[in-house]
């Protein structure tokens, strides 16, 4: 069914519209986004892993400083390590040697706290030496009120030695590591984490000194700016950051950190040390060494966007590349969210012109693809994170209430159009005609065709208002529709008094026969209820016929493109017809033919009644009367006394057939042996040339 597109202030307001759903869609959408957790926080998530991974592949990931580089104590550093003061001692090792080298500052993700005073002292006295190590702590929570907790620190000194940074990092609620706290408050205090010590150990900055809390949980301090005159004021939000992972731990290229191994630390001093030229730069000056321990076993891993057994040093070496660098990832606030959601709106206008369901479909996946391009864009060009799958959620889910509106009016309008036909057509034909709407090829069918007609239709309309012949006309119809369609069977049309149905199309009906039967015997029941309702000045007259035939037909549409009319065609609607005004010459209600009576499953009970030729016809017709609920309760002996007067008859013995029919006649009150008592009298007078049985009517 064609949508065609409104213009914006209909568009907005009717509410058959796409534009008004998608608009009570995007309400009520951004409302829950502003009140209520987003339900769809988990896949917004895995989008954004998504993100970082396509950034990487498209090569759009930006490099780290260089100046980060990683300290690897590794499986080879840890075998050599038999006891815990040789493992302190060999970091103290380390510390002296990258301190001599010119390391700018040697940041420990590890917390030295096993050794006993007399195995850690040549590791404290090697801090205290170089003067550039940033130690880490960690916070243990203990029962109580929120933050409540201890401070687990790095060596076993009365001297707290600094600066030293904590190293708590919290994973999202699907426990993958994306966001990190640069400040934690605990006990009432803010601590600084790991990152943001080493930072300010580079930047000669002094905590909590240099530093002043704001409102909405920012800090400020004021740092060297990049002309190394003036003085620039850096903020930075308290809450977690969302960090700007550039690539995993195994990649080796600028957007990974660089690595060292104190094997290569040793090298590299002993040069030194060998080296006659005094005015070679130190090889690592200016450069931050992060000294992590990555040995299986031991080293501290966990799911970040790039795999889910990555060392968590990473964790600390973004957060500090990320304040070397000033490049932070942005999130949309919660309102800006809520508004980018309206943009479904314009999503239903654009899907307004979209005029069948196949274009919509096309239109959802082009704005989808097109809507995962641009937060890709905005991602790798500005940092910025848009909330993708929330905004394609809410257009997915207009595209679907669309389409579910599409189809429901379409439903619906087809199930009006339904109810309407069903008023003028059987369910069979509204089934074939909606099947093959406009179709003018015919189809060809044997049909047991079923014709009724109300006797002393004219008196009654005479005597009567039109108000109650109408509603008799309605009554006695409503009686033959129930049962020809009870029975599955197809009405042809109401003319006047007269109802006529049909079985076999436009589907084939082996029981054609049968089911036109049973039709029939059900309406002289309910006929006969209507007659002992009607007033007693009816009651008279009432009466009708009933006649069925079978033969073939032509069944399909007829007419033009203009109008269609479903129409059965066939000389079997016009002997139906002729049966059916037999009925009144034989004075009973029911008359089959022996076409029909052949069909029967399970014949029923029933006499032959005559053999004519109608007017007009030139083929001869046995018309049969089955037994039904008016029938006399004697019907099976009357059907032999008549058969054997019908026998007489048959022989041209007029005069015995005659006295037989008016016995039955008169001793069984039987109309067709009055009728044809009377025939056999006219042939008595003059007996028809070249008899054989068979009676050709004059008259229709």
């Amino acid at each position: 069914m064609p949508f065609k597109p409104l213009s914006w202030p209909a568009a907005l307001w009717k509410r058959d519209s796409p534009v008004f759903h998608c608009l009570v869609l995007g309400v009520v959408s951004g409302l829950w986004l502003l009140l209520l957790p987003n339900p769809l926080a988990p896949w917004e998530r895995r989008f954004l892993d998504e993100t970082f991974r396509w950034r990487l592949a498209l090569k759009q990931a930006p490099a780290v400083d260089p100046r980060i580089v990683y300290l690897m104590i590794t499986d080879k550093e840890v075998a050599e390590f038999h006891s815990v003061s040789e493992e302190y001692a060999g970091i103290a090792r380390l510390v002296d040697e990258a301190t001599a080298l010119g390391a700018e500052a040697l940041v420990f993700d590890v917390v030295f706290q096993r050794a006993k005073e007399t195995d850690a002292l040549i590791l404290y006295q090697a801090v205290v030496r170089s003067r550039r190590v940033v130690l880490a702590e960690g916070w243990q929570e203990t029962a109580g009120p929120p933050g409540a907790g201890q401070r687990v620190r790095s060596l076993p000194f009365k001297e707290r030695l600094l600066p030293a940074g904590l190293i708590n990092v919290e994973p999202d609620p699907d426990g993958v590591y994306r966001h990190y706290a640069y400040v934690q408050r605990h006990e009432e205090h803010l601590e600084p984490s790991l990152a943001l010590t080493a930072y300010c150990a580079c930047q000669q900055i002094q905590w909590p000194e240099d530093f002043k809390s704001l409102k909405e949980g920012r800090i400020r301090w004021e740092e060297l700016a990049s002309d190394n005159v003036s003085m620039a004021v850096r903020t930075l939000d308290s809450k977690p950051q969302l960090l700007n992972f550039r690539s995993g731990w195994l990649r080796s290229d600028p957007t990974s950190f660089g690595r060292i191994t104190p094997a290569e630390l040793h090298a590299q001093y002993a040069q030194q040390q060998g080296s006659t030229n005094q005015t070679r730069p130190a090889p690592l000056a200016g450069t931050v060494l992060l000294v992590s321990y990555v040995a299986s076993g031991i080293a501290d891993t966990g799911p970040t966007p790039f795999g889910s057994r990555e060392p968590l040093v990473q964790l600390h070496a973004t957060a500090l590349n990320d304040l070397f660098q000033h490049r932070f990832l942005r999130t949309l606030p919660g309102r800006l969210e809520s508004l980018l959601v309206l943009s479904v709106v314009g999503f239903g206008w654009g899907a307004g012109f979209c005029t069948r369901k196949r274009w919509l479909a096309l239109f959802w996946l082009g704005m989808t693809a097109l809507w995962v391009g641009a937060g890709l864009f905005v991602f790798c060009r500005y940092g910025l994170t848009l909330p993708v799958v929330t905004v394609g959620a809410v257009w997915t889910g207009a595209c679907i209430l669309e389409l579910v509106r599409r189809h429901s009016r379409e439903w619906f309008e087809r199930f009006k159009l339904r109810r309407t036909m069903e008023l003028y057509f059987s369910p069979g034909v509204i089934e074939h005609v909606l099947a093959k709407p406009g179709a003018l090829e015919p189809q060809a069918a044997d049909l047991a065709v079923l014709l009724s007609d109300l006797r002393n239709y004219t008196s009654i309309t005479e005597r009567s208002r039109p108000q109650e012949v109408y509603d008799l006309l309605n009554r006695v119809y409503s009686i033959d529709t129930r049962t020809v369609h009870s029975r599955n069977g197809n009405l042809i049309h109401y003319v006047g008094d007269q109802f006529a149905a049909y079985w076999g199309a436009p589907r084939p009906e082996p029981l054609a026969a049968d089911l036109a039967l049973a039709a029939a015997l059900e309406m002289i029941v309910g006929l006969e209820v209507v007659r002992r309702e009607l007033p007693p000045a009816w009651q008279g007259l009432f009466d009708y016929g009933i006649g069925i035939h079978f033969g073939p037909a032509l069944v399909g549409n007829v007419g033009g493109t203009e109008r269609l009319d479903y129409m059965v065609l066939g000389d079997v609607i016009n002997t139906t017809a002729r049966i059916e005004s037999l009925t009144k010459l034989y004075g009973v209600r029911l008359l089959v033919t022996r076409q029909v009576r052949s069909k029967l499953s399970r014949p029923p009970p029933a006499r032959m009644l005559d053999r004519v030729i109608p007017k007009g016809k030139t083929e001869a017709l046995e018309l049969w009367e089955p037994a039904h609920s008016l029938s006399p309760v004697n019907f099976a002996s009357l059907t032999d006394h008549y058969a054997a007067a019908w026998g007489l008859y048959e022989a041209g013995k007029f005069l015995e057939a005659s006295a037989a029919f008016a016995a039955l006649a008169r001793d069984f009150s039987d109309p067709p042996s009055r009728t044809m008592a009377a025939r056999c009298q006219e042939f008595m007078h003059a007996p028809p040339p070249d008899w054989q049985g068979i009676y050709k009517l004059e008259a229709k």
